[in-house]
């Protein structure tokens, strides 16, 4: 195998796909991430609401949550310490009528079991804190907020570039090839519409063209992809 291969190929440069290739990058691993369109976040990574959630209405105790809370932190430090576009205005969920009072304490209870920071408001305090809502009794989280996703991705991609990856875009993958008893050498080959490149090692975060990837493209090619299980439900 060439000297320039990469020990690890990341296919797509959206949020997870970004994210993925600079944690890999940290640790010393040479990344290559390919990308089909010709820029980072072109689909769903840019195309979202762009909403941090806070976390207050996740079920206690699950990995859901726990991630929720401590991705909502780090990724709100990470837009400020970056100059990311950052708008923290917080959530505030209203109940409109006495009915769904319930739900606001349950929403209440969940969220201090989670670690999130929130407080029941009055009808008073609701039109407050947003003049165009109206309820009897509402829960408010300061710490949700909104952000651009996009200028998001693209700083974790430049943050992928200065350590030891590389990216490519107008790349896309046409067929994947795993070649028994070369995978400590450089199992996987993977061809695409700009050229063939090798590595010991695949991640496919391909978004909703993720099982085209695994599918179609790999398994017909006789590579066997694995999928991890599931280890906590929502």
């Amino acid at each position: 195998m060439r000297r320039s291969s990469p020990d690890v190929i990341v296919i797509g440069a959206g949020a997870i796909g970004a994210c993925t290739a600079l944690s890999l990058s940290k640790e010393g691993v040479k990344v290559l991430l390919l990308e089909k369109e010709d820029g980072p976040a072109k689909h769903q990574s840019s195309r979202n609401s762009g909403v941090i959630h806070a976390g207050y209405n996740l079920r206690p105790g699950s990995l859901k949550a726990k991630y929720c809370v401590e991705g909502n932190r780090r990724l709100r430090a990470y837009c400020r310490e970056h100059g990311i576009p950052l708008l923290e205005g917080g959530i505030l969920i209203v109940g409109r009528t006495e009915v769904e009072r319930g739900t606001i304490e349950e929403l209440k209870r969940r969220a201090d079991a989670n670690g999130v920071v929130s407080r029941i408001v009055d009808g008073r305090e609701i039109k407050e804190i947003e003049p165009a809502a109206e309820g009897v009794v509402g829960l408010h989280a300061p710490e949700g907020a909104s952000f651009d996703s996009g200028a998001f991705v693209a700083s974790v991609i430049d943050a992928v570039r200065k350590t030891s990856g590389d990216v490519r875009y107008g790349c896309r993958v046409t067929r994947i090839d795993e070649r028994e008893g070369r995978r400590e050498e450089g199992g996987l080959r993977v061809q695409t519409s700009v050229g063939t490149f090798e590595a010991r090692a695949l991640v496919n975060c391909a978004g909703l063209h993720a099982d085209r990837v695994a599918g179609e493209v790999s398994r017909g090619a006789g590579a066997r992809p694995r999928t991890p299980r599931r280890t906590s439900p929502a």
